[in-house]
């Protein structure tokens, strides 16, 4: 039993503003930038995917894209969930090239890639709330206790990962992609006995699903762009140009000269 990942809502609503919006439009710089940072985190979350199809075993469910209510008025939302009898496994991929440093005096990851420094939110502490997270939510579901893991998972092979010498619990928290088989194997020994009845898990996974609310981001509010600068008219289906012309019950590219 699986949910399948999906090509992200918020990379198709922002591919589709930069189609309809002007060339020299002052917003698209960041619009592009953002949506370069979102598709990295698809390609890295499908790199994933392919590692974890070798778990093909029923006893493996994985459940992609996840979004659960956490209050009355906020989400949670876990990449990758793998559900057992035996324990539950969060992974979340970090599709981040160069040298990365986990500071947990200032909790931050610090990459460092051509010469340049970037600060990043402290991934541990946002996989660890996510445990929380779902913690409380199989509680307030009623969900016979279980126990729950979490992972990151570096994607690139290249990437070097870095912290201080005392930090052990980068080594109990993050793993390339390669040593994942090694590591789940890890926690199947360590909970070889089921916590929870196959009748329960199955239960378990509908419930997840069923509940999952997906994410419909306003990316217009987002980047303060108003309607009357979007661009109107038919794409040209062979150049994405705008706008093509009605001629003669069709309609013409002007551009690149193509029919439809």
């Amino acid at each position: 039993m699986k949910k399948e990942r999906e090509i992200p809502l918020k990379v198709q609503k922002l591919e589709a503003l930069l189609r309809r919006l002007p060339s020299n439009h002052s917003k698209r710089p960041r619009i592009e930038k953002e949506l370069k940072k979102r598709k990295a985190g698809y390609r890295g979350e499908k790199s994933l995917d392919k590692e974890l199809n070798s778990f093909s075993d029923q006893k493996y469910n994985i459940l992609h894209d996840l979004r659960l209510l956490h209050s009355e008025d906020s989400f949670f939302q876990l990449d990758t969930l793998m559900v057992l009898q035996n324990y539950l496994l969060i992974l979340e991929a970090k599709n981040i090239a160069g040298t990365i440093f986990f500071d947990q005096t200032f909790h931050q990851l610090i990459r460092t890639a051509n010469g340049n420094e970037e600060a990043f939110p402290d991934p541990i502490i946002q996989i660890d709330r996510q445990q929380r997270q779902l913690e409380l939510w199989l509680r307030k579901n009623k969900f016979p206790n279980i126990p729950i893991f979490s992972l990151i998972v570096i994607i690139n092979p290249a990437t070097q990962i870095k912290t201080d010498r005392k930090n052990c619990i980068i080594k109990q928290k993050v793993v390339h992609t390669a040593l994942l088989p090694e590591k789940i194997k890890i926690y199947d020994d360590n909970c070889p006995n089921e916590k929870i009845t196959l009748k329960e898990m199955k239960s378990l996974i509908r419930q997840l699903i069923k509940l999952h609310t997906s994410f419909n981001p306003d990316v217009l509010q987002q980047f303060q762009i108003q309607k009357s600068e979007i661009l109107t008219g038919v794409h040209c289906p062979e150049c994405l140009r705008l706008p093509m012309k009605r001629k003669r019950g069709g309609w013409l590219c002007s551009y690149c000269n193509s029919i439809s």
